[in-house]
């Protein structure tokens, strides 16, 4: 057991590793970027080892809603882009509740070896992150959520540092930053930007004004809808999970 568990950390460490080194360009990139940053969020929680990699059990519709994408949009990024990049591929073993489940995929260079990590105890524990942001009108876009970890994670900073951390040039976040600093969600003191002290009420009423929460309720609502039709096709129970 405690071999199994320093390979799956070492394993979920490198997870963490490739996606804050992997370059995420564009709208399509960041929103690739979110669904396999939930990917490993699940598989921090719920993960299992997989002969490549770590194994995720989870429904497209479960994984749009926590990365808040539209579900053909996180089809469309598990299919076109990091399926075929290698990043995740989808599991041809299993049965119940792990068929149909996902693989996030380790590259075989890689070692399982926990002496890569000093700490590989923590690893495990999945670690606070900031709400993802959601693309819409009125709605502040997902790179401002990349934005946010940066400042949430090394706070306070200029802007050529965020721009180095995201791996972007420093004007391509600049319109970014501006529109978090007319929103109140970032703190501007000469070229210094920091997050406000009472960042996380602001970004709450910030999503309940801009409709992200209410993009939310209509995504889970459509999913019970879902659920509950499949249960009664299928004749079983309503956890049943479509969407697969």
């Amino acid at each position: 057991m405690g071999q199994t568990n320093s390979v799956r950390n070492a394993r979920l460490e490198e997870l963490k590793r490739r996606e804050s080194e992997l370059a995420w360009r564009g709208k399509e990139g960041l929103t690739d970027r979110d669904v396999y940053r939930t990917l490993i969020e699940e598989a921090l929680e719920h993960g299992s080892l997989s002969e490549d990699g770590i194994r995720v059990s989870i429904s497209v519709r479960e994984l749009s809603q926590r990365a808040r994408i539209g579900y053909r949009a996180t089809l469309r990024s598990l299919n076109d882009r990091l399926i075929p990049a290698g990043l995740v591929k989808r599991s041809t073993g299993g049965w119940g509740k792990t068929s149909g489940s996902l693989i996030l995929v380790i590259a075989d260079d890689v070692s399982d070896s926990p002496e890569r990590s000093t700490a590989l105890e923590n690893i495990s524990t999945p670690i606070p992150t900031v709400p993802k942001f959601r693309w819409g009108a009125g709605k502040l876009g997902k790179l401002s959520g990349s934005v946010i970890e940066t400042l949430h994670a090394s706070s306070p900073c200029t802007r050529p540092e965020m721009a180095k951390a995201l791996g972007r040039k420093s004007r391509d976040i600049k319109s970014t930053l501006n529109r978090l600093v007319e929103s109140g969600l970032v703190e501007r003191d000469g070229d210094i930007y920091s997050l406000p002290k009472n960042f996380e009420d602001l970004l709450k009423k910030r999503f309940l004004s801009d409709g992200t929460i209410e993009t939310d309720r209509k995504h889970e609502e459509l999913y019970e809808k879902e659920r509950e039709a499949y249960a009664r096709q299928v004749g079983g129970e309503v956890d049943a999970k479509p969407g697969t």
